[in-house]
């Protein structure tokens, strides 16, 4: 488990704003499995649950490799994801994020070419105070109406809560496009990524979430969600 997960759920119970429940885990439960269909890609799937009550969440965003392969999944109502078609590598970082939660950021994982890689993990819920927590303003996507092959911006403005430091996870999201855009520092509090669509995205509406997270795993309180347009 990734040393600033471990000190954000220090804090959670340290402050007794959240508690674990006797013999809960906040450990993610990984393994691998060979997929009957040969494929050249990777795939990773698993569930996400509350740390506390164990129920499914949804609408949680899992990230596989946030700086290289920006693959993404969406947790539903059970409180699972899959995501295919991920390039294979050694190892790379998986991160959960839900909207009312502590961001998960867990161990690496291997993706193998035409392997399944269980990831299944458990979220502390978030409840500290609104000053400590990073606020997320003036969020954007330009244009909001693309075609395949166009080149996207997206920016937003990220200030740290109290006697905090933002971390470089600060991202926009399609759990239904399976993509994410990192935003970069470009001075001051904005933070911009640009994203080419891909040549094979179908036509349609794609809801965006933004959020960033600060170094002890606190994020945004709400998450903005912006449409992109994607057209003929």
């Amino acid at each position: 488990m990734a040393r600033r997960h471990l000190a954000a759920v220090g804090l959670v119970l340290g402050l007794g704003l959240a508690t674990l429940p006797a013999g809960a885990s906040i450990t993610a439960q990984a393994k691998s499995s060979t997929s009957k269909m040969s494929s050249s890609m990777g795939t990773v799937t698993g569930t996400v649950t509350d740390a506390t009550t164990g129920k499914p969440i949804p609408n949680t965003y899992v990230v596989v490799g946030w700086t290289k392969l920006k693959r993404v999944g969406l947790t539903d109502a059970k409180g699972h994801y899959r995501i295919d078609n991920i390039t294979p590598t050694s190892l790379t970082d998986a991160y959960g994020f839900a909207q009312g939660y502590v961001y998960y950021h867990g161990h690496p994982i291997p993706i193998k070419a035409g392997a399944v890689y269980d990831y299944s993990f458990k979220m502390p819920q978030q409840a500290f105070p609104k000053n400590l927590l990073p606020t997320m303003t003036g969020a954007m996507i330009s244009p909001i109406s693309a075609k395949a092959g166009d080149t996207v911006t997206f920016q937003a403005h990220v200030t740290p809560g109290a006697g905090g430091k933002l971390s470089a996870e600060v991202f926009a999201m399609s759990g239904i496009l399976s993509h994410s855009v990192l935003l970069l520092h470009v001075g001051g509090n904005v933070y911009r990524g640009t994203w080419q669509i891909p040549a094979d995205a179908p036509v349609g509406a794609y809801d965006f979430a933004f959020f960033g997270a600060m170094e002890n795993c606190l994020e945004n309180a709400v998450y903005p969600h912006l449409k992109l347009q994607i057209t003929k």
